[in-house]
């Protein structure tokens, strides 16, 4: 895709028809661009939605990605409408780090992204966070669960992984013994539990 040129007065080209359907997905491929703004290389492709808006996908490498959404019709989507979603594209200096860039919130929408004028590092920074405490009081829920288990006198610690026969999401248990259970033991409850492997388990010493 071709940015238009100054002085270029040809009239603006529709999306042309394919042979099998009226808007055709090999032509769609190939209305990408790429370009550099603000010293941030871009790129962007259009999502074939015949029966809605225009929408086009734009990343901008090390800021993250957009989608903008035009008021058009796909139907009646030209070239010159798809360039200008893309150069409407505008970076701001991320508002918490003042370091990194980020898509300037009065023009992208929470419709395009949910970053709010922060950089992607920034963004992510809470719910990294979040995720390690909540990792955290895991192990530490385990650690207690661990001790009060070997102090009613249980020396062994299994933790097995059921994969459904059946199919399904896999999931996992935990089961502790006072004295150190057999192969077959361990392998005989995971087939009662209709999983498909019966191997895939650690047994850890308290």
């Amino acid at each position: 895709m071709t940015n238009k040129r100054r002085g270029n007065t040809s009239k603006p080209k529709l999306i042309p028809p394919g042979p099998n359907h009226p808007w055709d997905p090999t032509y769609l491929t190939r209305l990408t661009k790429k370009w550099k703004k603000q010293g941030v290389s871009f790129s962007a492709e259009v999502f074939y939605t015949p029966n809605s808006f225009l929408q086009v996908g734009i990343r901008a490498a090390g800021v993250g990605r957009i989608r903008r959404t035009s008021r058009t019709k796909f139907r009646n989507a030209t070239d010159e409408l798809f360039d200008q979603l893309c150069d409407e594209v505008t970076l701001i200096p991320c508002k918490t780090c003042h370091k990194n860039k980020a898509f300037d919130p009065k023009i992208h929408k929470k419709k395009e992204t949910n970053r709010h004028g922060q950089c992607e590092k920034c963004f992510m920074k809470p719910l990294r966070d979040a995720a390690k405490a909540e990792e955290e009081k895991c192990r530490q829920e385990e650690e207690r669960m661990d001790a009060l288990k070997k102090g009613r006198g249980f020396r062994y610690k299994l933790i097995a992984w059921v994969h459904p026969k059946s199919g399904g999401d896999d999931f996992g248990f935990v089961k502790y013994f006072k004295t150190k259970p057999s192969k077959k033991i361990i392998r005989n409850m995971l087939k009662r539990k209709s999983s498909a492997l019966t191997d895939d388990y650690t047994l850890d010493k308290l």
